[in-house]
């Protein structure tokens, strides 16, 4: 049996078929790589590691749509989809102190500082007054 030569490749009867060339098909030397692009945020999933839109996670109450894993979902996030009307938030006007002088390995208020850049929230409990279903209620989520 004679070897082909194309190429510059040497074919020979032990090349594995998935690696021999068909002929009349063109195949580029570089296999190009391409990686999807978002224009929204994602979410990793942590149980199957889909990637999904967070206005895709939002409409599905912040459940999987592959796995039907449930995610966290930040309180803001939490209460707005709870509340079919949101009316206002109540408690905007506090913010966390250090009345007791708290010491650790880092100062408490640096921690807090850490905290309120990490979360966009100046406090960890986040109250709302809205309707669900015509009754007027108050709830809080953290």
């Amino acid at each position: 049996m004679s070897q082909e030569l194309t190429a510059g490749k040497v074919l020979n009867p032990s090349t594995p078929w998935t690696e021999r060339q068909v002929p009349g098909i063109q195949v580029a030397n570089e296999q190009q790589t391409f990686k999807a692009t978002f224009t929204e945020p994602t979410i990793e999933c942590p149980e199957c590691h889909a990637l999904v839109t967070r206005t895709a996670m939002s409409f599905n109450a912040y459940v999987c749509p592959q796995c039907d894993e449930h995610l966290r979902m930040r309180a803001r996030d939490r209460l707005n989809w709870f509340f079919d009307q949101v009316n206002a938030e109540l408690g905007q006007e506090f913010s966390a102190k250090d009345p007791l002088k708290f010491v650790d390995s880092r100062p408490y208020p640096e921690r807090m500082r850490e905290a309120q850049d990490k979360t966009g929230e100046t406090e960890a409990l986040v109250v709302m007054q809205g309707s669900l279903k015509g009754l007027d209620l108050v709830a809080c989520a953290f």
